[in-house]
């Protein structure tokens, strides 16, 4: 499961038989549908079947036919030693962190985020990244970039979803060791920042 860059739409892959293999055919998902997989760990079964049956040919944004496994511009997510309990595009924004503003993990966070990140870095790389949640430069997709969190959600959903806070009061958390401080708005979060 992974966004396209180029376009910001959802897709999941589905095993299709290509010749005496198989490979990923990528198929487009909704918002809803990206934002639920990701909360919920799965895309609905029914769905998946129905596009290794062909019924959603429509949908269809890549096949591996032709000797091409994956897409032309495909990144795989990096590998992490332990599991992360949280899901979302936060960790591509997070493996920015640190890294060249002109790298490569600096540009696929700018691509998830349709360019609209605030981005603060250094010598070091970058070092703070802010995501508003609505109105103008809005996150494109604000409920997949930390799952179980959406534009509006409460302080007990944040602990529900992160954990517990750096302090007891405060709107601070930790992924990885990179600081993830959330914005509220009478009690709505509307905006997250990491670094």
């Amino acid at each position: 499961m992974g966004v396209e860059l180029s376009t910001g739409r959802a897709w999941i892959g589905i095993d299709q038989q290509v010749g005496h293999g198989s490979a990923d055919a990528l198929f487009a998902l909704t918002d809803e549908q990206y934002t639920a997989a990701l909360v919920d760990g799965a895309v609905d079964r029914q769905f998946m079947e129905d596009c290794w049956r062909g019924r959603h040919e429509d949908l269809l944004l890549f096949h591996p036919a032709g000797g091409s496994w994956k897409p032309e511009l495909w990144w795989a997510c990096r590998t992490r030693m332990i599991p992360p309990r949280t899901a979302g595009e936060v960790w591509w924004h997070i493996d920015a962190i640190g890294e060249p503003a002109d790298g490569e993990r600096a540009g696929i966070s700018r691509s998830l985020a349709g360019g609209e990140a605030l981005i603060a870095g250094g010598p070091d790389g970058v070092s703070v990244m802010t995501f508003r949640l609505v109105g103008d430069g809005a996150y494109p997709r604000p409920a997949a970039l930390i799952a179980g969190l959406t534009a509006g959600s409460g302080r007990e959903q944040a602990r529900a979803v992160l954990g517990d806070p750096v302090e007891t009061a405060s709107d601070e958390f930790t992924l990885e060791g990179v600081r993830v401080r959330l914005g509220y708005v009478d009690d709505g979060l509307v905006e997250i920042t990491l670094g």
